[in-house]
């Protein structure tokens, strides 16, 4: 994630082993090769999961969310979906990274065992908040406001399937699947903590407004670590309820949070879209006054186009078909062409 005040980039490595563990890095861009500002390692306990991360103003937050591996299904070469099960009924946990380590106390010193009189170093400065159990891949975004700190993600209850080459009628890609749930749109608040360490209690889930199942959601590039009102994203089921039954990504939805307004554009039968990109207006002064890039793949034509939709109403503006097919799943970015060095044919 980009720090907006600073433009320093803040990210996050998993390394499993006896000890797994993340480690937080913070890096100043402005010159020709990045430099290390700060390190932070934090120690995980058990298996887990983390895909995505979150900053504000003052915090760099991950979610740890609680999986089991099924060593022989490992060892025998099985699919993802299959070694890798969901734990139910654990919580999971929010790491709250301080940007600045003295924003937090270190944690007590134990009054006895091996640890007694050990001073805290700097990979104790975290708090660990408890979340109410589900599961999430991708998250919106975080904040701080009058009532603490917030953070916006995508939950299910449970962890849900990732096979994305299925693009049959009933495919359970990342889909409101009867195990896993709805992707919905979800926000947790939390007290600012003071101390490193575990803090008290269990946070539950506020529900927002949303499509019944989505995925992949975007915002306004420029609100990082700010409050926003629209969400776009991908929604995954096969219409606008359940009744279509579950299906691979088959519309961009976009979510007003101010009036609950869920606005849907949807490609042609048996298309599949992939994570939407949001390009502002040169000029803009409004939230959603922009594009929305997203690749839609035609399952019946073999081929992928690159559709460019109007943020404001998803009205589609044009569509620039691709010489080769591109997976539907596929990340995506954008990236100004200040920022890009090579030709517009190679661009594109």
């Amino acid at each position: 994630r980009i720090c907006l005040e600073t433009g320093n980039l803040w990210s996050f490595g998993a390394y499993s082993g006896k000890s797994s563990k993340v480690k937080v890095r913070e890096y100043d861009l402005k010159g020709s090769d990045p430099i290390l500002l700060q390190e932070h390692t934090i120690r995980l306990t058990g298996a887990a999961v983390i895909h995505d991360c979150l900053l504000t103003p003052n915090w760099f937050i991950i979610i740890h969310n609680p999986v089991r591996i099924h060593l022989p299904k490992l060892a025998l070469g099985y699919g993802i979906d299959d070694f890798l099960l969901p734990d139910a009924g654990a919580a999971s946990t929010a790491y709250l990274v301080p940007r600045r380590q003295d924003q937090l106390a270190p944690a007590p010193t134990p009054a006895s065992g091996a640890a007694a009189g050990k001073k805290p170093g700097p990979t104790s400065r975290y708090a660990t908040v408890r979340l109410a159990p589900g599961f999430s891949y991708h998250h919106v975004n975080a904040g701080e406001d009058d009532q603490g700190i917030w953070f916006d993600t995508i939950q299910y209850a449970r962890k849900p399937p990732l096979n994305m080459q299925d693009t049959s009628p009933v495919s359970n890609a990342m889909s409101a699947v009867a195990d896993s749930g709805p992707g919905e749109l979800t926000r947790f608040r939390v007290a600012p903590p003071v101390q490193a360490g575990a803090v008290p209690g269990l946070v539950e889930p506020i529900r927002l407004p949303g499509p019944v199942s989505m995925e992949m959601p975007v915002i306004s590039p420029g609100l990082t670590g700010r409050s926003h009102r629209f969400v776009f994203g991908v929604r995954t089921t096969a219409d606008r309820s359940y009744k279509g039954g579950v299906a691979p990504w088959t519309a961009i939805a976009k979510t007003d949070l101010a009036t609950g307004k869920v606005t849907y554009w949807e490609p042609t039968p048996r298309s599949f879209v992939g994570e939407p990109a949001f390009v502002p207006r040169v000029n803009a002064t409004e939230e959603d006054d922009g594009y929305l890039l997203t690749l839609c793949f035609d399952g019946v034509a073999k081929k992928s186009t690159l559709r460019i939709l109007d943020a404001r109403d998803l009205r589609e503006c044009c569509g620039l078909v691709l010489e080769q097919p591109v997976p539907f799943s596929f990340h995506c970015c954008w990236i100004p062409a200040a920022e890009y060095d090579c030709a517009p044919a190679a661009r594109l």
